[in-house]
């Protein structure tokens, strides 16, 4: 399936901050629940679709995360169909406030975050992963802590 970011909204016609319920019935399809660390609501994989819905205490939509057979377009380049380097070039483009580490990087301002293992070591790995949060999803990363 087809899924286009809107940064810091949300993507195709699901916003950030909409019930799980709702969330969903919109993507459609078999999903299994489970908990990151100690998530007091679950998280959502779908897994025939490549999404992962993940969301606050109550409920609501925080971010989304994307593996294949997921198509992710931004500005309508398919996120999962380039390499490290190459995402890399597209997103610092659009926000220079990013943060690396051995398997990806993420972008403040646009609130995406790319993963792709071992980009340490190699900028021509794949994509394989692309997480695009509400606004202020990874403020917490580029706490004055962590710079």
């Amino acid at each position: 399936m087809d899924y286009s970011i809107h940064p810091l909204k949300g993507v195709n016609q699901i916003e950030f901050g909409t019930h799980a319920e709702v969330v969903r019935k919109s993507i459609g399809g078999d999903f299994e629940q489970f908990r990151r660390w100690k998530e007091i609501y679950p998280s959502d994989h779908f897994d025939e679709q490549g999404v992962f819905c993940y969301y606050d205490p109550d409920g609501h939509l925080e971010a989304f995360e994307f593996h294949e057979p997921a198509r992710v377009f931004l500005s309508k380049v398919n996120l999962l169909s380039l390499h490290f380097s190459q995402a890399m070039a597209l997103l610092t483009r659009l926000d220079q406030e990013f943060s690396r580490d051995l398997d990806g990087a993420d972008f403040r301002n646009l609130s995406i975050g790319i993963y792709a293992p071992r980009a340490e070591d190699d900028e021509d790995v794949p994509v394989e992963g692309v997480l695009v949060g509400r606004s202020g999803y990874y403020d917490e990363f580029f706490s004055s802590d962590n710079a």
